[in-house]
Order: structure tokens, then C-alpha cells, then sequence
């Protein structure tokens, strides 16, 4: 499996999960605002798990499809660095690079909305995406194996 493809399947993932995701999230969002799973941008997340399960890939592109969430992690620790980089005493309202970098990144919208959340949309829900989409293909792979025995 070559990087290249793992790289396009999370490009991927993250765009077509993203897209019917987030605009039904508008939709749906006033039912759970404020609360853990506004965060955790369920609904792309959901798109996502679907997607890695019923896209069926040969079994030798599975194994990528189940990698997908390291970059992902990559994706996400490249948010944590410029996240964390940009911070300054001078500016800030958090009292520390660590919180500020929490907050614009994991927070409620009401703690992120000094960064306007865009570091959630950026770095945290393609990590979130990429997980689901893993675990769908994980779970549709491994479904097949016990279907073989």
C-alpha cells in the first residue's frame, strides 16, 4: 500500500464525509448544542464510519483504508503545532499556550470562539473523520473474515 493512496483515501474520507456531513450538522445542530457531542462533529463522523464500511476496497487497499487515521494524527498534530505556536501572552485571553491550544482545537463553541472554531473544522473533525472511516473499513474487513469461517 503506498502512502500516496492512503494520503487520497484520507483526502477522501474527509470531503465526502465533510460535505452532506456538515450541512446536515446545520440542520441538526440546535438539538445538541453546547453538549460533548457538538464537539465531536457527529454527523461527519457518522458519514464517515458508513463510507469506510460500504466502500469496498480490494483487500490489499483494506489495509490502507484502516491506516487512514494516522494521518490523520499527522493531520492533527500538525494542527497542534500551529495552533500552539500562534499563541501569545500579549493577545490572549487563556492563560496558557496549552489552554488556548485546547480550546481553538477540542473546545465548546463558546471557548474556541476567540480562533472562530476554525482549527475544530481544519485539524479536529478530518482526525475525527479519519478514525471512523478507519474503524468502518476495520469493522467491514473483519466482518468479511468471520463470514469466511
Amino acid at each position: 500500500m503506498s502512502l500516496f493512496a492512503v494520503i487520497g483515501q484520507f483526502v477522501l474520507a474527509v470531503i465526502v464525509s465533510a460535505v452532506p456531513g456538515l450541512l446536515l450538522e446545520a440542520l441538526l445542530d440546535s438539538h445538541y448544542h453546547n453538549l460533548f457531542l457538538d464537539k465531536n462533529w457527529p454527523v461527519p463522523a457518522i458519514f464517515a464510519l458508513l463510507l469506510g464500511y460500504f466502500l469496498d476496497p480490494p483487500v490489499t487497499r483494506r489495509i490502507g483504508a484502516t491506516s487512514v487515521w494516522i494521518v490523520g494524527l499527522l493531520w492533527l498534530g500538525a494542527g497542534i503545532w500551529d495552533t500552539s505556536s500562534g499563541w501569545s501572552p500579549k493577545w490572549s485571553t487563556e492563560p496558557s499556550r496549552w489552554v488556548y491550544m485546547v480550546h481553538s482545537l477540542f473546545g465548546k463553541t463558546t471557548q474556541c470562539s476567540g480562533s472562530e472554531c476554525m482549527g475544530e473544522l481544519v485539524f479536529t473533525m478530518p482526525f475525527i473523520v479519519s478514525v471512523t472511516y478507519s474503524l468502518g473499513a476495520f469493522v467491514r474487513g473483519y466482518s468479511k473474515l468471520l463470514s469466511m469461517r
